[in-house]
């Protein structure tokens, strides 16, 4: 009887066992970023397509980036990193600099978040940077101000300190697909993914990781860690993610990178390999 329980105690702990995010700075709350706001060396950024959707109510000092600032359509492939200068120039025209505590959130969809965080990253500027968890939409549910005026701030100096090995190229994904090494992961919807996907994929749509209800609200790291195990990724894998055009990739990159995995990200994605390139894809809903 003893043994039964102890058993049953051992169970039940391994069941409640929380999983620890290797990089829990990656993502604030509502409240740490309330308790925070009179930092002077937070720059918060709200991004988007639309600049009427920041004016119409903002987190308080929030800084407006539209989305064609952080990317471009280049040779034929949507949603490519702009250039190195042009980017640096406009990251420093919202008042960033290297030790910048930066706290990004999305007007609605937050893959463009996940976008710039990602950027941030390339550049070599992501240390002090996270993701506001719940994002506006959470803010606004607290009841917490959200005026429409912009605070005065000062332009930035950048350094950037450029990481091109969070950037998978055509040729790293074409290795993958022949040595099965990195894994592929394609953050597309189960429909997207059995329309066409590149050979040796697996699929995790990104809205996996997220609330149902909510998907600016990430899941526990132990239900996000699930996921990927369910999807195949093994703790230890080295990943590449990649989407439509590079958007919903990021989400995947961030949510991997914040659980410790060595990731990366395909810039060119399925646009890319498929309607540019023209290389080998699988139609099928199964890997």
């Amino acid at each position: 009887m003893i043994v039964r329980l102890a058993a049953f105690f051992l169970l039940s702990l391994s069941l409640f066992a929380q999983t620890t995010p290797a990089h829990p700075e990656m993502l604030v709350s509502t409240q740490w970023l309330a308790d925070h706001l009179r930092d002077s060396s937070l720059v918060i950024i709200q991004i988007g397509p639309k600049q009427n959707e920041y004016d119409a109510g903002h987190i308080p000092g929030a800084r407006f980036l539209p989305n064609d600032h952080i990317v471009a359509e280049r040779n034929g492939v949507k949603g490519e990193l702009l250039p190195d200068e042009q980017l640096v120039s406009n990251l420093e025209a919202l008042g960033i600099n290297n030790d910048s505590r930066i706290v990004i959130y999305a007007s609605e969809y937050p893959t463009v978040a996940t976008r710039l965080y990602w950027t941030l990253d390339y550049l070599g500027i992501a240390d002090h940077a996270s993701l506001l968890n719940g994002g506006l939409q959470q803010w606004k549910a607290e009841n917490r101000p959200v005026p429409t005026e912009t605070l005065p701030f000062k332009p930035g100096k950048i350094q950037p300190h450029r990481r091109p090995e969070v950037l998978a190229t055509a040729a790293d994904v074409q290795s993958a697909t022949h040595s099965g090494t990195p894994l592929l992961v394609d953050s597309r919807p189960q429909k997207r993914f059995a329309e066409g996907h590149i050979p040796g994929a697996v699929p995790l749509y990104w809205q996996q990781t997220v609330a149902p209800d909510q998907i600016t609200k990430f899941l526990d790291a132990g239900e996000i860690e699930s996921a990927y195990k369910k999807a195949g990724v093994k703790p230890g894998t080295k990943v590449i993610t990649y989407c439509e055009t590079g958007f919903q990739a990021t989400h995947s990159y961030f949510t991997l990178k914040y659980l410790g995995y060595d990731v990366k990200m395909y810039d060119g994605s399925f646009n890319e390999w498929n309607d540019v390139k023209h290389l080998p894809v699988v139609k099928d809903d199964k890997p």
